[in-house]
């Protein structure tokens, strides 16, 4: 596809690159010609426009008109030529993608779907999904469109897509494409297609055979171009930007940052109205915007969350909306599940209510109790220190705590337990000493007691116990 560095007044080009009117000339005499060629087809095969069928209309939101003094009048949309057969171009309210066929007496279809035209030539958009996009943000057009007759390799045979991003055969070499705007090209800068409020305004370039289009065409004074069908009040769409993902490890205590914003197609709608909630409590509400995210208005706000889980689409979900200028609020939208807990496992062990050593005599029951706080273990485990074959201490506890009765054996002994989640462990021991009867120097002791290694004369093995 050829671009004529041109600067369009309403289809009446002034070549301003060295071009003659010699140039313009054969322009229009190639682009007569290659009607001329439609023309006959037409006449040959009176279905040679119509048999690309095309889904449409009322569901699509682009109609009205543009023209170009070459080809004459486009329509966007059967509702504006009154046309039985369904056909409309449609943008999409949230990526701005165009789609969908726009209509031509003289070419036929213009169509914005890659699945129909092709790769384009040159950037953007050559690959991908989409052929054109409206940004709403700066009310830029960019992209293309291409006339399917641009790829007719028999000629008087309609084409449903094209084979290739080349001319067909039976074209004379004209392509089809139309550039919706370039401002790489210093002649074009600022003169390609835009949006503003709805309205469509600027020019395309179609090549030698379509020249350029007006978008917004007037009859008398009256806009009949090409426009948005916005509803009455179309409502506004809640997004939330941060966190775009559940908050890992939520904490009472940490700080979490909720950024959202909200976007509505209505013609001059603004956003008025953030709101922040979970169930009845209101987190954040604002009415103005106190920070932006991609050029587009929005709240933000910093909240320490109550521990807890936050489920999407329910009453307990954190939800956010919008309301618009219009006063209609957006659906809810929520951010995903997650849960507030405390991130530590706290594990307390007590000997007969003392968290600290205690003594007793060897054969006493001691009653060890332990408690589990914050985070849930997936289990935990008690041990000893000293090897006692006859202590049932060690082995597998409730994760919720409990108490346990113990003998204490005849030396010290340091009961532990340990629990976890499989990240994180808490461990807690208490220590429990067997106590000593003196005998005034006997070297015995009744049953049950241990007698020390005193006095001195009480040699090591003279030890017995009194039955």
């Amino acid at each position: 596809m050829k671009l004529f560095s041109t600067h369009p007044v309403r289809g009446r080009e002034v070549n301003k690159v060295g071009s003659s009117n010699g140039t313009h000339q054969v322009h229009s005499v190639l682009a007569i010609a290659i009607l001329a060629v439609f023309g006959i087809a037409y006449f040959l095969n009176p279905s040679f426009f119509t048999a690309h069928k095309v889904g449409a209309s009322s569901t699509d939101n682009v109609s009205g008109w543009a023209w170009s003094e070459n080809i004459g009048w486009i329509s966007f949309n059967n509702t504006s030529d009154g046309s039985a057969q369904a056909y409309g171009v449609n943008i999409n309210a949230v990526s701005g993608d165009f789609s969908g066929n726009a209509w031509s007496e003289n070419i036929g279809w213009i169509s914005f779907n890659r699945s129909e035209t092709n790769n384009p030539p040159s950037a953007p958009f050559v690959s991908g999904t989409a052929i054109a996009n409206y940004n709403k943000n700066t009310g830029k057009v960019t992209g293309w469109a291409r006339a399917l007759a641009g790829c007719e390799v028999t000629s008087g045979v309609p084409v449903t897509s094209c084979v290739s991003s080349g001319a067909g055969a039976a074209t004379g070499g004209w392509d089809g494409w139309i550039r919706l705007s370039d401002d790489l090209n210093s002649n074009w800068v600022d003169k390609g297609v835009t949006i503003s409020n709805n309205l469509f305004s600027g020019y395309a370039w179609g090549d030698s055979v379509v020249g350029w289009i007006d978008v917004a065409p007037t009859i008398g004074g009256v806009f009949v171009g090409v426009k948005i069908d916005a509803p009455a009040n179309v409502p506004p769409t809640a997004v939330i930007y941060s966190p775009a993902v559940a908050p890992v490890n939520a904490t009472p205590s940490k700080s979490i940052v909720f950024t959202g914003y909200g976007t509505d197609l209505g013609v001059g709608d603004t956003i008025v109205e953030y709101y922040w909630a979970y169930g009845s409590t209101v987190l954040s509400q604002g009415y103005a915007s106190n920070t932006t995210v991609f050029g587009i208005p929005a709240h933000t706000f910093t909240a320490t969350i109550p521990l807890g889980t936050y489920t999407a689409n329910t009453a307990t979900g954190i939800r956010f909306v919008v309301k618009d200028s219009k006063g209609t609020w957006s659906q809810a939208v929520y951010v995903p599940t997650f849960t507030v807990s405390n991130p530590l496992i706290t594990v307390s062990l007590t000997a007969n209510g003392s968290p600290g050593s205690i003594s007793v005599a060897p054969g006493s029951t001691v009653t060890l109790a332990w408690t589990v706080v914050g985070s849930v273990p997936t289990s935990c485990n008690a041990s000893i220190d000293n090897a006692d074959p006859v202590s049932t201490w060690p082995g597998a506890k409730d994760i919720g705590g409990g108490t346990q009765g113990v003998t204490q054996p005849n030396f010290n002994q340091t009961y532990r337990i340990s629990c976890t989640n499989g990240t994180l462990t808490d461990a807690a021991f208490v220590t429990v000493n067997y106590t000593f009867k003196k005998n005034d120097g006997r070297c015995e002791a009744n049953k049950g007691e241990t007698v020390i290694n005193s006095p001195l004369d009480c040699k090591v093995g003279k030890i017995r116990e009194v039955q």
